[in-house]
């Protein structure tokens, strides 16, 4: 990570070259959060948050401390070993529509009680 980091310092450090010209993350950062997605996966963390049965079996609870060692060394390119800080993923049928539709409007529902705590 930190060799990475390191090497795109200045991107990471400055807001009009972490983006291109068009608003989205600079190929150089998208390339590495890529490569580092792929380690966390080749490391067992990437899906930690998923069902056991694919890999993860980590509940919410536990989930939290992962996420608390990850932000604690910044925010540079550490979230991307986290498999949520990948983006909004296509979703192409009607019945992957409709299930992230739902799962969606679950986590939404889910944030509003929160923070109405």
């Amino acid at each position: 990570m930190r060799p990475r980091e390191e090497a795109l310092s200045h991107r990471l450090s400055n807001s009009r070259l972490y983006l291109d010209d068009e608003g989205r993350l600079h190929p150089e950062i998208w390339q590495a959060r890529r490569e580092i997605m792929r380690a966390s996966a080749t490391a067992g963390l990437y899906s930690l948050h998923l069902p056991e049965e694919i890999g993860g079996g980590l509940g919410r609870r536990e989930m939290l401390f992962v996420e608390e060692r990850v932000y604690g060394y910044g925010v540079g390119l550490n979230p991307a070993i986290l498999s949520w800080s990948e983006g909004r993923r296509r979703v192409s049928s009607s019945a992957e529509r409709t299930s992230a539709s739902a799962s969606s409007a679950r986590s939404s529902a889910g944030r509003r009680r929160a923070c109405t705590l």
